[in-house]
């Protein structure tokens, strides 16, 4: 999601908080005529919210719905121009009935026909939005928001290549029909579509008849990493000789005429861009083919994964209503429609984590060393040496949840009265304040706690870590840690930011179910990748200090 997007969901957002603090009903779905009651006008014509009612539902493939919207009047046109997206806006139930969910998607009927919007929505695991509009029945409403998109220039380029990864093809697909409908428009179309297996090309038939319809003005080529016995398609990820092989490669890179646009996947965009900073078209491989940055485009706004980039915040605002924005923090002038909030704003910090006793291969680092399915992406992390003290009164803290300790000097606490020895797994808010772990310790001990005689504190364990890590598929950090008193283990780690606006807590029934879902998509991520991981006992370091030190004791530690 781009930094554009983002401020349109706080705006969503903030929104919706102050129509809801005003105690306004939600609208009935006869409502839909409403949103623009003049018909003779387009429907998505100015800005503001709309509303669409579901017509009907097709499912497409083991993943993937169309979904058909009608318009208010069968004959008025939705207004949307050629790489224009939806921003939809939805309340499921699942997440809370104050907490709205906010993604973009393209719709992929021709722009011009009249009465209906189509979105085609892949389901994800734990997909709050794709979940939620999956299970919408026919005269379901949902509301949604206009935002424009890349402007298109009818003949600027003699050739456009469209590289897509999974469901980022939407976008690609509506542009390559606007293209194609018009008679004026000759630009040479190339499509890569890069996909996991073959029941993934959703849209095979539908670029089968425009290839056939329009001979050497568009073809579309199909990259499949696990391709199923028997399959036609090219085997293998969309790479520089894959490129080179279907005629993007270096001699196309001299035509200046040609654009690049992708979207898929943050670890593709990536790879064939390069990172981010003013060198980054020198690192992908279009600039190894020859491609300046000015020949491409990437990152959509209505890409499925511009809500999925790695670094997440989540905005909490007061009545307990949370939402998310990636990559950056509430833009200013959001703020300042509420400037109390700007000034009373706290982070809090959620660690999720599971532990094997080691990894089933000697690096992440080696792809020849990788099983199937592979990995999308392993980008190394800085070696990292950790001296922990930990630091309770016989057990005192521990057995309510909470571990204090000095990490190379600075004072931090984990707490989460849930957690118990032995658990592979852990979930822990992480305290960073002194003045938040003096008031955690107070609460436990009834005692006065000061930082500089260690909260009243007995020193109870003392080591040092050295870190080996990777940040794996975006968002996933997995650890191996070996110890000064010779225990190793590794962890599979998410963490997450929340920011709390206004004078309320958090609510720990939500922080909770935060915790459950960064800890599922834990699990789905090691077991899609189970090769990896190695068996055996699991125990964590201060576990296996302290059996080390003082024998096994009854009583909760980490």
């Amino acid at each position: 999601m781009t930094t554009q997007v983002a401020f349109a969901a706080a705006a969503v957002g903030i929104g919706a908080y102050v129509y809801m603090r005003s105690g306004a009903t939600a609208a009935p779905a006869t409502s839909a005529t409403s949103a623009n009651s003049d018909t003779t006008k387009p429907y998505f014509s100015g800005f503001g919210f709309r509303t669409l009612k579901l017509h009907s539902s097709e499912v497409v493939n083991h993943n993937t719905k169309k979904l058909r919207f009608e318009l208010p009047d069968p004959n008025q046109s939705s207004g949307l121009t050629l790489s224009s997206a939806l921003l939809t806006v939805s309340f499921p139930p699942t997440n809370g009935r104050w907490t709205p969910v906010i993604r973009p998607y393209t719709p992929t009927n021709p722009l011009d026909e009249p009465g209906f919007v189509e979105l085609t929505v892949k389901l994800y695991p734990d997909g709050k939005q794709s979940g939620y509009l999956h299970s919408l029945k026919p005269g379901d409403i949902i509301s949604c928001l206009r935002i424009p998109e890349y402007v298109w220039q009818p003949n600027k380029h003699d050739h456009v290549a469209l590289i897509a990864g999974g469901a980022g093809i939407t976008p690609m697909y509506q542009l390559i029909q606007g293209i194609l409908a018009n008679p004026e428009d000759n630009t040479r179309i190339t499509l890569v579509w890069g996909v996991n297996g073959d029941r993934d090309i959703f849209l095979k038939k539908e670029f089968a008849e425009l290839q056939s319809k329009y001979p050497g003005r568009f073809r579309a080529e199909y990259v499949v990493s696990q391709p199923e016995a028997g399959s036609t398609h090219r085997k293998g990820y969309v790479n520089g000789k894959v490129l080179e092989e279907l005629g993007l490669g270096a001699n196309e890179a001299k035509n200046k005429s040609i654009k690049v646009m992708i979207c898929g996947p943050p670890a593709m965009e990536k790879a064939l861009k390069g990172g981010k900073g003013p060198f980054a078209n020198k690192t992908g491989v279009l600039h190894e083919l020859g491609y300046k940055p000015d020949q491409i485009y990437t990152r959509l706004k209505s890409s499925p994964y511009g809500t999925d980039y790695p670094s997440r915040l989540s905005i909490k605002l007061p009545c307990h209503m949370p939402f998310r924005l990636p990559l950056k923090h509430l833009p200013s002038r959001y703020l300042s429609i509420a400037p109390e909030f700007a000034n009373r704003l706290k982070t809090i910090n959620l660690e999720v984590e599971r532990k094997v006793p080691c990894l089933a291969i000697p690096t992440l680092s080696d792809p020849s060393l990788w099983s199937n399915p592979a990995f999308i992406s392993v980008d190394p992390l800085p070696f990292k040496i950790f001296h922990d003290v930990y630091y309770d009164n016989n057990d005192t803290l521990s057995s309510h949840g909470l571990w204090v300790r000095q990490r190379n000097g600075v004072w931090q606490a984990k707490v989460n009265p849930s957690v118990r020895r032995g658990r592979a797994n852990t979930r822990f808010e992480e305290l960073r304040i002194e003045s938040d772990i003096q008031k955690a310790v107070e609460a436990i001990t009834r005692v006065e706690a000061q930082a500089t005689a260690n909260f009243g504190l007995n020193k109870m364990a003392d080591f040092t870590t050295y870190r080996e890590g990777w940040r794996v598929d975006g968002d996933f950090m997995v650890v191996r840690d070996n110890t000064s008193f010779g225990w190793g283990v590794v962890e599979i780690e998410l963490e997450e930011q929340i920011k709390c606006v206004g004078g309320e807590e958090v609510d720990e029934k939500w922080k909770e179910r935060k915790m459950e879902e960064m800890d599922r998509r834990i699990e789905m991520f090691m077991e899609k990748y189970s090769w990896a991981w190695g068996k055996g006992q699991v125990k964590g370091k201060l576990s296996a200090y302290l059996d080390m030190t003082r024998g096994i004791r009854s009583g909760r530690v980490r």
